[in-house]
């Protein structure tokens, strides 16, 4: 067990708890009546995912109607992530946080899977690129080195969180790459106030079309939360195939974005015949104590 998987205790999880798997189309060959998603399986227990998964364990659904299974083997080749830092003026007595925050997903995600490849953004008054995206850990690593947050910067002041509108605009950025594996990870202090203007309908739209989960840690760093936004990511996420973690402890954020980083590296490719169309999918696992997440939309 990692050592971030093993602080699980002391996060607060919103949703269907720690669990939950990055699920999206996949793009690799197959016959016009197979569809593929990608799916975690997860021991509900210790919070790790499970290992050795096979056709056999799984069931799938389309729009309640079952659906034969081809191939489950693990998901191989890199994974495209857009990590959002929140960069408000929450974070002004939390620099060294922000910015370890950063480097430790950094190193997190490129050892568990090779080749990845990170744009690393800020939202403190507006979502914007800090560097394209990069498979150099190092230069990535040196970039969030640099993070503050924006009131701190000469000519800022009141930096308000858009991490909606970075989410919007992350998702298109990563429509745009070659990977079929598209994440976006964002860590946010709950009081920063939200300047976003942007609609629920528009985030939803966007990580559908462009196949990609949102993943997230709030830090509950006291006072009243931006409610509009709270309420957005906790419907948001587990639909796209993502997970949000709560921590009360600033200490802890660094700890659970590598536990997001260990859970969207461990995922099974699941390749299964469709007849039709088909709007929702559903995966169960055949064993007591461990579940499967994916999005809940179904491939195209």
């Amino acid at each position: 067990m990692t050592t971030a998987i093993k602080k699980v205790a002391f996060w607060s999880v919103t949703g269907l708890g720690l669990l939950l798997a990055l699920g999206a189309t996949a793009g690799a060959r197959q016959s016009s009546d197979e569809k593929q998603i990608l799916v975690t399986v997860m021991n509900l227990k210790t919070g790790n995912p499970i290992p050795g998964v096979t056709a056999a364990n799984l069931g799938i659904k389309e729009d309640g109607k079952d659906r034969e299974i081809v191939k489950v083997e693990p998901a191989s080749g890199p994974v495209s992530v857009v990590l959002l830092a929140d960069t408000t003026d929450t974070m002004k007595i939390y620099q060294n946080e922000l910015k370890a925050t950063a480097k430790g997903f950094i190193a997190a995600m490129m050892a568990k899977v090779p080749g990845s490849s990170i744009s690393l953004w800020q939202f403190g008054g507006a979502g914007v690129p800090v560097t394209q995206f990069l498979t150099d850990a190092a230069a990535l690593t040196e970039e969030a080195g640099k993070l503050r947050p924006r009131d701190v910067v000469s000519g800022v002041s009141a930096a308000g969180s858009n991490l909606l509108e970075g989410v919007v605009d992350g998702a298109k950025a990563l429509g745009k790459r070659t990977e079929t594996r598209r994440a976006i990870v964002s860590f946010n202090t709950l009081t920063a106030s939200e300047g976003s203007k942007v609609q629920k309908s528009n985030v939803v739209s966007e990580l559908q079309k462009n196949g990609v989960a949102w993943y997230g840690v709030s830090f509950a760093d006291g006072g009243t939360a931006s409610g509009m936004r709270d309420s957005l990511m906790s419907e948001v996420m587990p639909m796209s195939g993502g997970i949000r973690l709560n921590v009360s402890d600033v200490a802890r954020i660094e700890g659970a974005v590598k536990a997001l980083a260990d859970i969207i590296g461990s995922q099974y490719l699941v390749t299964y015949k469709r007849s039709g169309s088909a709007k929702e999918v559903a995966v169960e696992v055949k064993a007591e104590g461990a579940r499967a997440f994916h999005a809940r939309w179904a491939p195209k």
